[in-house]
Parts: C-alpha cells; sequence; structure tokens
C-alpha cells in the first residue's frame, strides 16, 4: 500500500491548543492514497489483543489533531510490531 501512496510521512510531530489544554505527540506514519489519510500508530506490546480498543483515545487524539491543522478527515489504526 505504501508503495502506491501519493504521500508518505514518518514520525510527524503535532501539536495543538483546545480550549486551555495543549495536546502534543509524534504521529508514526501518515500516508495518502487519492483523497483518503491514513494514520498508523506502531505497538510492541507483548499482549496483542484489543490494541485499538486500547488506544482508543491516542487514535482519537491523533485523527481530532490532523482534521485541525490539516483540514481533512484521516482513518487511523495500530500496526503491531513482533519484537
Amino acid at each position: 500500500v505504501l508503495r502506491q501512496a501519493d504521500e508518505v510521512y514518518c514520525e510527524v510531530p503535532f501539536c495543538q491548543k483546545r480550549g486551555s489544554e495543549i495536546v502534543h505527540g509524534v504521529i508514526d506514519l501518515l500516508y495518502r492514497c487519492g483523497d483518503a489519510w491514513r494514520i498508523i500508530d506502531y505497538k510492541t506490546n507483548a499482549e496483542r489483543t484489543q490494541l485499538a480498543e486500547k488506544y482508543a483515545a491516542q487514535l482519537a487524539a491523533y485523527t481530532e489533531a490532523f482534521k485541525g491543522i490539516i483540514g481533512a478527515e484521516a482513518q487511523a489504526g495500530i500496526y503491531h510490531i513482533d519484537v
């Protein structure tokens, strides 16, 4: 998929003010295919089950920040890496 992507970015830092709060982080992988943006967060947890549920708040923060900064919607997901 990444080889066919129109744009690919790794380790994308962001910082956004939401009310009186500053939200910041680093998106592991961000890519675009056509009009569709995708955010991928890498995890190396020993436990692999229900990672999307465990990190739902983090993924929501990434998609919200992306929409607030870029103005586009993005889908976010977890990619588990065996170590």
